[in-house]
């Protein structure tokens, strides 16, 4: 898939070099992702994210967004706590694009 860096473990992203990465992120890689949420990020939705959870158990979650997660340099998460927090609670794994840098 394009020029993307496939990566199944969030050990795998490098903040630091402004790379697009297509990302598998199940439940552990969410985990970790989401202990790096942006200290300023809205507050969690959680009826959004029990709707998006249904989504992604059912089969009807639509996969790669026009909107990435964003990722700081230093590390932090700036988007997509929202979708983390559904693959957390529905257990599944979805793939998404990261952007660092």
């Amino acid at each position: 898939m394009g020029n993307f860096i496939e990566v199944w473990n969030f050990g795998e992203v490098n903040f630091e070099d402004g790379s697009a990465y297509l990302a598998h992120i199940g439940p552990d890689f969410a985990k970790a992702m989401l202990k790096r949420n942006f200290a300023r990020n809205r507050k969690i939705n959680k009826y959004r994210v029990s709707e998006m959870a249904r989504d992604m158990e059912s089969g009807r979650w639509s996969g790669l967004t026009s909107d990435p997660i964003k990722m700081s340099r230093s590390g932090a998460m700036l988007n997509g706590q929202h979708r983390l927090a559904a693959v957390l609670k529905s257990g599944t794994t979805i793939e998404q694009i990261i952007i660092t840098g």
